[in-house]
């Protein structure tokens, strides 16, 4: 996973349920963030959504869709 061109310092906080990357500063345009993973069971799964917020205006928020997933 690496930083977006222009973030300013991040910090990663890794849990059991989520991912949580932190910006300094994230420049105005679009970015992707990638995060591998590995299906230890077969079945069905869902992705999860990301959510992005400004930390000092809430205002500013947004969030993606969760995709389901099938593992074989």
């Amino acid at each position: 996973m690496c930083s977006p061109a222009g973030a300013g310092g991040r910090y990663v906080a890794v849990r059991d349920a989520s991912t949580q990357l932190f910006f300094e500063r994230l420049p105005r345009g679009t970015h992707v963030f990638e995060h591998a993973l590995r299906a230890a069971h077969r079945g069905t799964a869902s992705s999860g959504f990301a959510a992005i917020r400004s930390r000092y205006a809430p205002e500013f928020s947004a969030h993606s869709a969760s995709v389901p997933l099938e593992v074989e």
